[in-house]
């Protein structure tokens, strides 16, 4: 995993797989992922932020959508329920 630090970036793409962002000041950035490692930000700020998904993460949006549209939008539900208690692991050091 890359890392990033102590930067002041504006108006760009920020490419978000296998990347892990620290103590960076995003302004009116595009954020996009597209399925791979998680990513993380570390004592990061994010003034006007738009986030894009690309490849199998925009694969894994559209069947969310397609769940939530087809009569499965508990499960969508439940999903997001999921997310909002269980924070992230964190990844172990080797």
């Amino acid at each position: 995993m890359a890392k990033k630090f102590k930067n002041e970036l504006e108006n760009c793409e920020i490419e978000m797989d296998d990347m892990k962002y620290e103590d960076t000041i995003f302004r009116s950035c595009t954020f996009i992922y597209s399925g791979g490692a998680f990513t993380g930000f570390k004592g990061c700020g994010f003034e006007k932020p738009y986030f894009t998904f690309d490849g199998a993460a925009r694969n894994t949006v559209e069947l969310l959508r397609g769940f939530y549209h087809g009569g499965l939008s508990r499960v969508v539900d439940e999903i997001f329920e999921d997310i909002r208690k269980n924070p992230p692991k964190r990844p172990t050091s080797h």
